[in-house]
C-alpha cells in the first residue's frame, strides 16, 4: 500500500465517519424527513412492499436476511402503526402477504420526496454539471464495484426514475 493510498483511505474514513453523524444529527430530510417513527428497516419494508405488492413475508426474510422472528416484530409495529396489513397471498395462498395502507403509500411517497429534495441539496454543493456526473459515476462504479454479489433488483424496485 502507498502512502497516497493510506493517505485517501484515511480520508475516506473521515468522510465516511462524517456522514454517519451527519445521519444522527442533520435535520435533512433524508436523515429525519416525514418518517420519524419508522427505523430504516421498516421504512425497507415499505417500500419494498410498495413496489413489489405482491410479495411474501418469506421473499422479504430471504431478501434482507432477516430472521422470520425479527421480520415479524417488524411488522407488528407497522401495523400497530396503520401503515400495512398482513394479507393471504393471492399469489400462494398458504403465505402471508402485506398490504400498504393509505398512511403506508402516502408515507412511502413522501419519503421519496424528502430523499429526491436530500440528494439534490447534496449535489447542488458542486461546482458543475460535470463534477455532478462524476461524483455520481464513481459512486456507482464503488457500490457496482464492492457489492456486485449482491441482488438489488427487489429493493429498489420503488424507486421511479424522474425523468
Amino acid at each position: 500500500m502507498t502512502d497516497a493510498d493510506k493517505h485517501n483511505i484515511d480520508k475516506l474514513n473521515t468522510i465516511l465517519h462524517k456522514i454517519v453523524f451527519a445521519s444522527q444529527v442533520s435535520d435533512m430530510p433524508i436523515f429525519k424527513g416525514s418518517v420519524k417513527d419508522l427505523n430504516e428497516a421498516e421504512l425497507t419494508i415499505l417500500s419494498v412492499v410498495n413496489g413489489k405488492p405482491d410479495i411474501v413475508l418469506k421473499e422479504i426474510s430471504t431478501m434482507f436476511k432477516m430472521p422470520p422472528s425479527t421480520l415479524t416484530s417488524a411488522i407488528d409495529r407497522l401495523e400497530k402503526k396503520g401503515y400495512l396489513n398482513r394479507v393471504i397471498s393471492r399469489r400462494d395462498r398458504r403465505s402471508y402477504g402485506l398490504e400498504l395502507t393509505q398512511k403506508g403509500r402516502d408515507i412511502v411517497e413522501q419519503h421519496v420526496v424528502d430523499e429526491r429534495d436530500s440528494l439534490a441539496a447534496i449535489l447542488a454543493h458542486l461546482d458543475s454539471e460535470e463534477e455532478k456526473t462524476q461524483f455520481v459515476a464513481l459512486l456507482s462504479k464503488i457500490v457496482d464495484k464492492a457489492f456486485c454479489d449482491i441482488d438489488f433488483t427487489q429493493m429498489l424496485g420503488h424507486i421511479k426514475p424522474l425523468l
